[in-house]
């Protein structure tokens, strides 16, 4: 999705083609116990100088400051691409009564293509090109038997298994850590990069609208979706689902559910992150410099919605609503409007038909200006 913001001062370029992946690891940044204590969410406009964002220019540096810091504090720096992308198509056969096209793709990427997955793609049969929605949840469930439902709106499918790049558990010793040795990033930074190799190859193909890439994913996927669209600007929409602690759900403002402390805990999931985050513990939640809304931020201008269950306690619904009223300013920064979007249902922790429902209808509203955005604005919580 191409836009220019044009300011005094400051042309921004942002394009379908531009990705912005930290490699630059080294830092100036303290160690967490020489941070200040922030009792109230950390003011996304305020540098860590203290100066305030006054304008687009300043943002964008400020942009960059959150990069390095959500990367060095949180989840590690993503690697690198580490080379080309290839894909070599398995099978290809038509189904849903030849109105539409499964392939199977054997991905090679990587340092030397060293690493391997499977991405599977529904499209719509024939020739044209058309949005794209990428799910890496395939190691839960496949969305194939709900493919019809995608293929009548005219979206192409793109599913793959986040655990082929790094297994979810605690072992740095597997996966896609043994090709970047000595770098400290998590299993989030992992996956993430894991569906930035697949923008890679879908933006090579004839069929894929490269202007209107969609991504997504449901709790430690939505988690991975998250990081991955606000990394990558090719990526034309980005919706968690469920994503909770970690991920939408704010780390200081935790009305129900998972905190900082559960998810780092030992027999829990600290491996999800970088080992400087797990510095935060107990006292020091006050120290971290930032919270969720950083990473929401993060995705502006593109298009963002955040889908949640308001019986999903455990991922914090009510903390994802107060990061994405903090993370909508960041729009404001831009002009844009209308790209923000954020929706509740009744029901518990999934990611269920009426969640990829709200996605379609709000890709549609986006891309195809239909319909409006008023569902997406609708607030459940008063705070």
């Amino acid at each position: 999705m191409m836009k220019t913001y044009s300011i005094p001062g400051v042309l921004l370029l942002l394009c379908m083609g531009f990705t912005i992946q930290a490699q630059q690891h080294k830092t100036n940044l303290p160690p967490v116990s020489a941070l200040p204590v922030i009792d109230t969410m950390p003011d996304l406009f305020t540098f860590r100088d203290g100066s305030k964002v006054t304008d687009l220019a300043f943002w964008e540096k400020r942009r960059n400051e959150l990069k390095q810091l959500v990367q060095y504090y949180e989840y590690g720096f993503i690697p690198d691409p580490g080379g080309k992308v290839h894909g070599v198509v398995r099978s290809s056969q038509p189904f849903l009564q030849a109105k539409a096209e499964e392939r199977e793709v054997s991905i090679s990427c990587g340092p030397e293509g060293q690493m391997h997955f499977t991405l599977f793609i529904y499209k719509p049969a024939g020739k044209g090109r058309f949005p794209v929605i990428i799910t890496g949840d395939k190691c839960w469930y496949s969305m194939k038997d709900k493919y019809e439902g995608f293929l009548k709106r005219g979206y192409i499918l793109a599913e793959f298994d986040r655990t082929e790049i790094d297994p979810d558990n605690a072992n740095r010793n597997n996966g896609i850590h043994l090709l970047y040795p000595g770098q400290d990033f998590g299993t989030l930074a992992a996956w993430a990069w894991g569906y930035m190799r697949v923008v890679d190859y879908l933006e090579g193909c004839d069929f894929v609208d490269n202007k209107e890439i969609i991504i997504t994913g449901h709790s430690r996927g939505g988690k991975a979706a998250l990081l991955a669209g606000a990394f990558d600007n090719r990526v034309a929409m980005v919706v968690p689902n469920g994503s909770g602690c970690g991920g939408t759900g704010s780390m200081r403002y935790v009305f129900t559910g998972e905190t900082l402390n559960d998810i780092t805990d030992s027999t829990k999931f600290p491996y999800w992150f970088n080992t400087q985050f797990l510095s935060f513990r107990n006292n020091n939640l006050k120290r971290l410099p930032f919270d969720q809304d950083a990473l929401i931020a993060l995705v502006a201008p593109r298009a963002y919605l955040s889908t949640n269950a308001m019986g999903d306690a455990w991922a914090n619904p009510e903390g994802a609503q107060k990061t994405h009223l903090s993370a909508i300013r960041a729009w404001k920064m831009y002009g844009v409007s209308g790209e923000t979007g954020i929706h509740y249902r009744e029901g518990q922790h999934a990611q269920n038909d009426e969640d990829w429902l709200a996605l379609l209808d709000f890709a549609d509203f986006v891309f195809l200006h239909k319909g409006s955005v008023e569902p997406f604005e609708r607030l459940p919580y008063t705070h």
